[in-house]
């Protein structure tokens, strides 16, 4: 449930491994436990941007991103 190891290890199978489904599977767990992580929100953007091909999506999650940044 730590944050900075599921966001590294979602990062790893999608970057290197091509396990997309997987790594979509541990930043969704990630934002369960961790809903307000900026950094887990801004790398699972660019993962529906680089690799989901889903714009809007990620651009909400960006949105909440800088919002959650803001009042921190």
């Amino acid at each position: 449930t730590h944050f900075d190891t599921l966001l590294n290890f979602a990062d790893f199978l999608s970057g290197v491994r091509n396990l997309d489904d997987r790594a979509e599977q541990l930043y969704l767990t990630g934002l369960e436990y961790h809903p307000d992580s900026v950094k887990l929100l801004g790398h699972y953007a660019t993962f529906l941007i680089n690799k989901k091909k889903d714009p809007v999506a990620a651009g909400r999650l960006y949105q909440r991103a800088a919002e959650v940044q803001s009042h921190n």
